[in-house]
């Protein structure tokens, strides 16, 4: 094993104090399961983290995921979330994952972050304040929580959207500044104050490709401490994630795109949460030690057998990412200081100023009955150097330079022909323009006829042989 000499240390003996999840070590842990609560043992089994996906309810569980957080507490492990708030809520409104019908996440999933953004956040407060009740320690802090921000969060955004040839987003996917800059920072925020030690983990989109460092280039890094894989289907035995076709993203690459940060894997489940066994290439030393090498830190089965707790138990692996060296080390091997010079990011005096214009109430696309007001259609903006309109006779646009927001609002002419009328936004940046396309279609206002009796008597008696009283409407 000399080629982990300075970067990894094996210490193989019987029995081990395992503890929470530790950037020092790697870390070995399963998801949360029915039937489990948080009088369930977990001694004995060498893992650090339990995991749990949240999401689906409004409020905190305290009977799941909070059962889940009271478990670690008692056992000495860390409580780490998959975050699908997003998708969950979008599951709430009739719309499914992407790989399991449609209409899905990838047809409506950025309009509900446009739309339903408050709701969304407001979930994400409600869990982290649960957890900070449930996982408060006996010194009164709270202790570390690891939080999977959003699964598949890529294909909200504009790039995600572009990519996958199989969906298209109603009213385009999110700009990808905005989607990884303003939102994952709320998400992040109020996570944070709630549980000021959160540490937070970004997804890896293995489809993505070449495109990874570009995405991960949008993101502070400074607010992101993993990465982490979700979907399971992961090759412990591959210098690739994923052996789908077109899923090229390695470990290692990933790692460099997002400078250096390390990597939260899972496995032993696939496409809609079916559990499997497809996980014991990772149960040997060979090929831990190369994924280690790639920057993976941990291991997340969803529902492993014994095989599993016998693995970790006998591996208590050190991690040292002091970028020590020795001279028996193999040219395979890499500290952290190389991975750190090798995946520094563009410096910012080369980076294109990024112009945002995103929807964030109203539709894009309305239908209208001639004479009616449309729904105000407001976008968010910012870096921008100017905005041509041209819009319906009988719309206002209005630029509110404090607010960053520009509408489009008013009432339809009731002469207006019916029919489509495209409206084209022309966005101009320091660096970038593009349109922006609002369509109203029109329809004709109903045409009403009335008969109204002005004189005489609807109902009248006469005799025969004699007139009635004349009646005249109009």
């Amino acid at each position: 094993m000399k080629k982990f000499i300075g970067l990894l240390t094996f210490l193989l003996l019987a029995s081990f104090a395992f503890a929470a999840f530790d950037d020092g070590h790697f870390n070995f842990g399963r998801q949360w399961k029915s039937g489990y609560d948080e009088n369930t043992s977990f001694a004995d089994l060498g893992l650090s983290h339990l995991a749990i996906w949240v999401g689906d309810n409004k409020d905190y569980n305290s009977y799941w995921e909070g059962s889940m957080v009271r478990a670690c507490k008692k056992n000495g492990l860390t409580p780490v979330f998959y975050a699908y708030v997003i998708a969950e809520y979008d599951k709430d409104q009739g719309y499914v994952d992407c790989d399991m019908g449609n209409p899905n996440h990838c047809t409506n999933g950025a309009n509900t972050i446009r739309h339903h953004w408050t709701d969304i956040i407001s979930r994400y407060s409600a869990y982290a304040q649960g957890v900070a009740k449930d996982f408060k320690q006996d010194n009164g802090t709270v202790g570390t929580t690891i939080w999977l921000i959003e699964p598949d969060f890529f294909q909200y955004s504009f790039s995600g959207d572009t990519l996958d040839k199989r969906f298209e987003q109603q009213d385009g996917g999110i700009p990808d500044d905005s989607l990884a800059g303003y939102y994952f920072n709320s998400i992040v925020s109020t996570i944070k104050a709630a549980l000021p030690n959160a540490k937070i983990a970004v997804d890896i989109s293995p489809w993505l490709n070449d495109g990874i460092r570009t995405w991960y280039n949008r993101f502070d890094k400074s607010k992101v401490d993993y990465l982490f894989t979700s979907g399971g289907r992961t090759q412990g035995n591959q210098t690739r994630i994923r052996n789908d076709d077109n899923n090229l993203v390695t470990w290692a690459g990933a790692r460099s795109a997002m400078g250096g940060k390390m990597i939260i894997a899972d496995d032993g489940y696939g496409v809609g949460g079916a559990g499997n066994n497809d996980y014991t290439e990772w149960l040997d030393m060979d090929n831990l030690g190369a994924r280690i090498q790639d920057g993976v830190l941990g291991l997340t089965i969803q529902d492993p057998d014994d095989s599993y707790y016998k693995f970790a138990k006998s591996h208590n692996i050190t991690i040292t990412h002091s970028g020590a060296s020795s001279s028996s080390q193999s040219s395979s091997s890499m500290s952290s200081s190389s991975m750190s010079s090798s995946s520094s990011a563009p410096s910012s005096s080369s980076e294109k100023v990024l112009t945002v214009f995103e929807l964030t109430s109203g539709n894009a696309t309305q239908t209208v009955t001639a004479g009616d007001e449309i729904s105000p259609i407001v976008y968010r903006y910012e870096k921008i150097t100017s905005i041509r309109a041209n819009i319906i006779s009988g719309l206002n646009a209005v630029k509110d330079e404090s607010a960053k927001t520009y509408t489009i609002s008013g009432r339809i002419p009731e002469n207006t022909a019916p029919g489509e009328y495209g409206m084209q936004l022309s966005v101009l940046g320091p660096d970038t323009n593009f349109t922006v396309n609002p369509v109203i279609n029109v329809n004709r206002k109903p045409v009403v006829t009335t008969v109204e009796l002005i004189s005489g008597n609807a109902e009248q008696m006469v005799t025969a042989g004699d007139d009635i009283t004349p009646m005249v409407v109009r």
